[in-house]
């Protein structure tokens, strides 16, 4: 019988340099100083209403269903390597990958593409680093995303398309501001957004219908181009900020003020500070006339 799947944050969390702990302390000692890490980390990811999967080795599976959440987790899981040394005077430094996506959970162990991605992730994680793909942060509120830079692209075995990949930058403020949750969406609510486009000016209100945009003729912002759907994406307000919805078959690039390209296909993105859309086409210049430039008040 097939099995469900559902769509969650898969969290790799891996003790770098466990080979040279053997090595150096010994078998008993550095066994010891593992176990004590991993009890820690399985802790921290719990409190983060995350669930540890298994054990492998050196290493935690888990997944949580928020990915603000889980990337709280990862920053906490993180610092915590960082400040803590055991009593054995062992310090011990992480490696962690992140992914959001489908996958089959079972009490003891997952399964799917998801898991596959994660792992890839790790692999590219040094000790202390977090590495995440494009499809987590997309679903994190803007002011955490903020703390990613692009770091890679990667063809993962099993996948036709590349990963575009991510680093959080999890040290000092980034740290700070995540961790006491002054970060909150609720302090970075947005109720206009300028719209403009050639000679075209629209504002959206909070109180205002959702706007289309397209082929279409009755779109509220029309555009030609054989890359663009007749009712291409859809900006409407929800819960406090503006989002693009994409609807389309090539998909809606996002360029947010900070410097990230955002693809979106059949996903929605929140569209916060200064930034520009395309439709179906990657953003090469920002004098391109079919761009879309938005900023939210």
């Amino acid at each position: 019988m097939a099995k469900d799947s559902k769509d969650v944050t898969v969290m790799f969390v891996d003790i770098a340099g466990s080979t040279r702990l053997y090595q150096e302390y010994g078998d008993t000692l550095a066994q010891d100083s593992i176990a004590r890490c991993l009890i820690r980390m399985s802790e921290i990811i719990k409190r983060h209403k995350g669930t540890v999967v298994k054990f492998i080795g050196d290493e935690i599976l888990c997944y949580l269903s928020d990915p603000e959440l889980a990337f709280q987790a990862a920053f906490k899981l993180q610092e915590t390597a960082k400040e803590t040394v055991d009593p054995n005077g062992v310090r011990l430094a992480l490696r962690i990958g992140m992914h959001y996506g489908s996958a089959i959970v079972e009490a003891t162990d997952m399964f799917g593409d998801s898991v596959n991605v994660t792992a890839a992730m790790r692999d590219i994680a040094k000790g202390g680093q977090i590495i995440a793909t494009d499809a987590i942060v997309k679903h994190i509120p803007p002011e955490i995303a903020h703390f990613t830079r692009r770091y890679d692209t990667s063809r993962i075995k099993g996948r036709q398309e590349q990963t575009i990949i991510y680093e959080v930058m999890w040290e000092g403020e980034a740290s700070t501001q995540i961790l006491s949750g002054t970060t909150s969406l609720e302090n970075m609510k947005s109720s206009k957004l300028q719209l403009s486009f050639q000679d075209s000016e629209i504002a959206l209100l909070a109180n205002m219908p959702a706007l289309t945009i397209g082929r279409d003729l009755n779109c509220g912002i029309v555009i030609e181009g054989n890359l663009v759907s007749r009712q291409h994406a859809i900006v409407e307000y929800r819960r406090g900020k503006f989002l693009i919805r994409d609807q389309s078959t090539n998909g809606t690039y996002v360029l947010t003020e900070d410097g990230r390209s955002i693809y979106l296909r059949r996903e929605e993105f929140p569209l916060w500070g200064e930034g520009r859309i395309s439709l179906g086409k990657t953003i090469l210049d920002n004098s391109d006339p079919d761009l879309i430039q938005f900023n939210s008040l």
